[in-house]
């Protein structure tokens, strides 16, 4: 069963044509990386995915709804209840709790549960560190936090942007160990972008945006 859905896809900035995609799909439950050199257009196409670009033409359905036909509002919440998003850098907000991180982003989707977010942050080794500030946890700590802030809303599908590109290679194992258990747990589909031989070279499938992307362009 198809969860992600793109036809006809193009997005330029100016001149520059960077993504033109005839077609892509993503299963529900899979768990793919997303490969390609750096200014490929892996970052657009997320952010297109994502509900954040705005693309000048084509389709985009994720759960059976297309994304850019929703108004600005609806799609925020949309995004807020079916997409999780982890970002390389974890973008915590500095001035809230490990807790209140991932409260807040229910608080975005209308699901309030802080026992779901106490639950989830105690299942990836954060029970004790609930009243921390990212500034007191280490950088694997503030990772999980945004794991834990992408998943806590059991999104259909998570988007993960270069999640290994800054850890040595014991640490990235773990992480990408995590994340695809976490997904795995919840159901959810995974999708990472990244140019990291040790996943690109892993056992996950890969796609090479090259392989569909007609553009071509190195422009990001």
């Amino acid at each position: 069963m198809a969860l992600l859905e793109i036809s006809g896809l193009r997005k330029s900035y100016g001149s520059q044509v960077v993504l033109d995609i005839a077609e892509f799909r993503l299963e529900a439950g899979s768990q793919t990386v997303l490969a390609g050199p750096s200014g490929s257009g892996k970052s657009t196409l997320l952010s297109v995915i994502a509900g954040l670009l705005r693309p000048e033409a084509g389709s985009v359905r994720l759960c059976g709804d297309e994304l850019y036909a929703l108004p600005e509002a609806a799609r925020d919440r949309f995004r807020a209840r079916h997409l999780g998003v982890l970002f390389q850098d974890a973008a915590l907000l500095n001035s809230c709790t490990a807790l209140e991180n991932v409260t807040l982003a229910q608080s975005f989707a209308g699901k309030p549960d802080k026992a779901r977010a106490e639950q989830l942050l105690g299942h990836l080794g954060l029970g004790d560190r609930l009243g921390h500030f990212p500034s007191q946890l280490s950088p694997g700590q503030r990772q999980r936090v945004a794991l834990a802030r992408s998943l806590v809303n059991r999104p259909s599908l998570l988007l993960a942007d270069e999640p290994t590109a800054a850890l040595d290679p014991a640490s990235a194992k773990r992480s990408l160990e995590m994340i695809r258990s976490a997904c795995s747990e919840d159901g959810c589909a995974l999708l990472i972008i990244s140019h990291d031989p040790r996943l690109t070279g892993g056992d996950l499938p890969v796609l090479q945006l090259g392989d569909f992307n007609r553009a071509g362009l190195s422009v990001e």
